[in-house]
């Protein structure tokens, strides 16, 4: 099975199997180290070198989150991704799938399926223009996920996940992501926010996980 790192930093899985000559040596130690099967790896078995490559560019917030520095293009994301649903007249503009979010006031925009078991949704709701939610089936893609036990902040109906914020120095735009995993699936909620005059985000992580949580009966 191809071995997924999951990790705070911009790429947040990489696939050692399709980067084997790119991985830096912390992570390629870490991955021929768990080999075998979905794994929560404890930060005190890492080494000094792990730590430091785990936590660049990335602070724990004192509200619990990950504070992590990112790319203007990523924080844009959610434009990118809503554009292309605009552009692209194939998009699928309606789902069964979420029949009951559209019924209580939910806006499902489109769909775009990446490959055989990777597909992105977005969505309108309560004043947010759009939000993300991909759905990634990394067991029917031979792939297990691998996670550091210092990165696992929050949880989505008992499953374990974590909440980031991305941020780009010049910018008051900032990206949440929500991360949980779920019958060998990795959910990731994207949702875009705007900084206060204190450099905090306007929206509250209970806010970002309670959309999880949503989205998460929906998907069962």
């Amino acid at each position: 099975m191809k071995p997924i790192f999951i990790f705070p930093t911009l790429l947040f899985a990489y696939s050692c199997a399709a980067h084997a000559q790119e991985l830096p040596r912390p992570l390629k130690n870490l991955m021929e180290s768990n080999a075998i099967g979905d794994q929560i790896v404890k930060s005190d078995s890492l080494s000094a070198d792990q730590r430091i490559f785990m936590w660049q560019d990335t602070v724990r917030d004192k509200d619990g989150y990950l504070r992590v520095d990112a790319t203007q293009k990523y924080i844009g994301i959610i434009s990118e991704f809503s554009g292309h649903i605009r552009a692209n007249l194939s998009v699928e503009a309606t789902s069964e799938k979420f029949l009951s979010l559209t019924a209580s006031g939910w806006k499902f925009m489109g769909e775009v399926k990446e490959d055989a078991h990777r597909t992105s949704f977005g969505f309108a709701w309560e004043g947010i223009p759009a939000l993300m939610l991909t759905e990634w089936n990394y067991a029917r893609a031979g792939a297990r996920v691998v996670r550091v036990d210092d990165f696992i902040n929050t949880e989505v109906e008992g499953h374990l996940g974590t909440l980031t914020l991305a941020l780009s120095k010049n910018m008051v735009q900032c990206l949440w992501k929500m991360t949980w995993l779920r019958d060998g699936k990795r959910f990731e909620l994207y949702l875009a926010d705007i900084l206060n005059a204190e450099n905090r985000p306007s929206r509250r992580p209970a806010d970002i996980v309670a959309i999880a949580v949503r989205l998460n009966m929906e998907l069962k």
